[in-house]
């Protein structure tokens, strides 16, 4: 009898051990690179949430962006996007409930409007462009036109 409780407690305690893991590699990942100020772009902050913007170097392939949301509560990460971010950065302009809505400034001689839609296909990389249906926010993105 004892040899199953012996087995059970241990089964808790890595449960516990493993959920506590977890935990702590969600709440890394809110974090750019530290000590490397220069790959923070921006930092966001919204009621429910923190955001960083990150340079992250794909070596030959150049550079890309992570858009982290993190919970603004207890810092675990709860969402990561990856955008392009070659030439030009993005920028947070908002978050309204569950929408973000980011611009870049790309330098276009054919916009009649100072702002046009990015088609999410046209800036999103990765995971997110695979399923965007598994998003837990919806992202908006406009092209300001430099005065």
């Amino acid at each position: 009898m004892s040899l199953g409780l012996t087995n059970q407690i241990s089964i808790k305690y890595i449960f516990v051990i493993v959920f506590f893991l977890n935990a702590c590699a969600n709440k890394n990942e809110c974090q750019c690179l530290e000590g490397d100020e220069d790959l923070i772009i921006q930092k966001y902050s919204a009621k429910k949430e923190n955001v960083q913007i990150c340079y992250v170097n794909q070596g030959t392939f150049g550079r890309v962006i992570d858009l982290k949301i993190c919970d603004k509560n207890s810092n675990l990460l709860i969402e990561k996007i990856t955008l392009r971010g070659e030439d030009y950065r993005p920028t947070i302009d908002s978050i309204i409930n569950s929408t973000v809505y980011v611009h870049y400034s790309y330098p276009r001689n054919e916009m009649e409007n100072k702002i046009e839609i990015l088609k999410f296909e046209d800036v999103v990389l990765g995971d997110a462009l695979l399923d965007k249906k598994k998003l837990k926010y919806k992202y908006v993105f406009h092209n300001r036109k430099q005065k």
